[in-house]
C-alpha cells in the first residue's frame, strides 16, 4: 500500500518520497510539488520545505546516507541537501543552495556549495521569513549611514559645489562693479563662440542654419519682378523723347 500511494503522488503531484523515511508533525510542502526525500531521511517536527527541494543521497546504495534535518528548519525553493549531514534545529536553508555540510542550529546558509551567512533568530518555520539578523544589521546599518550622508556634507560633489559658492560670494566681497564687467566680458565671449552642432543623420546645426540663410540668393518680390514698382525699388520713369 505504501509503495502504489508513493508512485501515485510521484504521478499526479511530482513529489517522491520514500515509504521508509521518517516524517514528524506539522510538516509543510509548500506548493506540493518537485520534492525529494530519500530513505533514510528524517525530518523533525514543524518543518517547511518549498517547492523542488532534494534530500538526497551520496550515492550510496546501502546505509545511513541522506540527510537528517531538526525541528522549525526553513529550507528554500530549489535547495538541494546530499549527504548524512545534520541540520540543526532551527536553521534555514536560503533557495538555490547546494548543502554539502553540516548546518549548525540557527544559522542562515547560502549558495553552492553552501555557506553560512548569519545567525537566524526565531522560527523561520513559522515565519517564513528568508532572512538573518546579520543582514538586518547590515541593512539598518546602511540605511543610518545613507541618513548620515544625507545631513553631512561628506561627498566629492557637496565640497565641489560649496568651493563654488565660497568663490561666488568672494568675488560679490570684492566689489560688485568687477562682478558686472566680468559679467559682460563673458556674455561677449559666449556669443563669438560657435554654437554646438546636433550629430545625427540628415540634421545640420544652428550655426550652419544661419550660413545657409545669409549665403542663399534673394528672392525677387513680386513688384521687383514686374518691373520694379514694388515701395522698396521703385525706379524713375524712362525720358521720353520726341521724333
Amino acid at each position: 500500500m505504501a509503495l502504489a500511494l508513493q508512485s501515485r503522488m510521484s504521478e499526479v503531484f511530482a513529489v517522491d518520497i520514500h515509504p521508509a523515511a521518517r516524517i514528524g508533525k506539522g510538516v509543510l510542502l509548500d506548493h506540493g510539488t518537485g520534492v525529494v526525500i530519500g530513505e533514510t531521511a528524517v525530518i523533525g517536527n514543524n518543518v517547511s520545505i518549498l517547492q523542488n527541494v532534494t534530500l538526497g543521497g551520496t550515492g550510496k546504495e546501502i546505509g545511513d546516507r541522506h540527510p537528517k534535518v531538526g525541528d522549525n528548519v526553513l529550507i528554500g525553493a530549489c535547495a538541494t541537501i546530499l549527504g548524512n549531514i545534520q541540520i540543526g534545529k532551527g536553521a534555514q536553508i536560503a533557495a538555490g543552495s547546494l548543502v554539502l555540510k553540516p548546518v549548525p542550529p540557527h544559522t542562515l546558509v547560502a549558495g553552492s556549495p553552501a555557506k553560512e551567512i548569519g545567525p537566524v533568530l526565531g522560527n523561520p518555520a513559522l515565519s517564513m521569513r528568508h532572512w538573518s539578523r546579520r543582514l538586518m544589521d547590515t541593512a539598518e546599518s546602511a540605511a543610518s549611514a545613507g541618513q548620515a550622508a544625507g545631513t553631512a556634507p561628506s561627498t566629492t560633489g557637496s565640497m565641489e559645489a560649496a568651493a563654488a559658492v565660497a568663490a561666488v560670494e568672494a568675488a560679490a566681497g570684492a566689489g560688485g562693479s568687477s562682478m558686472e564687467v566680468d559679467t559682460q566680458e563673458a556674455r561677449a565671449i559666449a556669443a563669438q563662440q560657435p554654437e554646438p552642432v546636433v550629430a545625427g543623420a540628415g540634421t545640420t546645426s544652428v550655426a550652419q542654419d544661419k550660413r545657409n540663410a545669409t549665403n542663399a540668393p534673394k528672392i525677387p518680390t513680386q513688384g521687383e519682378a514686374a518691373g520694379g514698382r514694388d515701395s522698396g525699388s521703385r525706379k524713375k520713369p524712362a525720358p521720353e523723347y520726341e521724333i
